[in-house]
């Protein structure tokens, strides 16, 4: 679970409209506060949902709250689980075949980065992934 900081506005035909403070671009809206409410939990996630099919890293939240808000509007937590992402960050067991050669190359490269087998292979599948991508736009 993550808490995510959304601005509400109340709006004049008394329903709300939501920003998320934590995830430029993604906004909402309500008819009252209980659905604006629902609505930001629904658009986080599908905000992550687009970041994550980007290749994006998933923003944590920002861990300070604004001093102030402008007159009409007011901030409140809204608590997202990540295991509802469509594409989630959830760890997944797997099997695979590496030539034995590679695996001690691997094996030694993990340990030089201080991390284990599977983060290396991982770290370094999102970074080829991210420096094709870069070079494509």
């Amino acid at each position: 679970m993550m808490l995510y900081l959304a601005k509400l506005h109340a709006e004049a035909d008394g329903g709300y409209s939501v920003e998320i403070a934590d995830l430029p671009g993604c906004f909402t809206e309500g008819d009252n506060l209980a659905e604006a409410i629902r609505n930001a939990e629904e658009a986080i996630l599908c905000h992550l949902d687009g970041m994550i099919a980007d290749g994006e890293p998933i923003p944590d939240p920002a861990s300070t709250v604004p001093a102030a808000v402008e007159p009409g509007a007011f901030l409140v937590g809204i608590q997202v689980d990540l295991d509802k992402l469509a594409i989630s960050n959830k760890t997944v067991r797997l099997s695979v075949t590496i030539p034995q050669r590679a695996l001690v190359l691997i094996d030694r490269a993990a340990k030089l980065a201080e991390t284990s087998r599977s983060g290396f292979l991982t770290q370094a599948a999102l970074t080829y992934i991210e420096r094709r991508s870069a070079k494509s736009s």
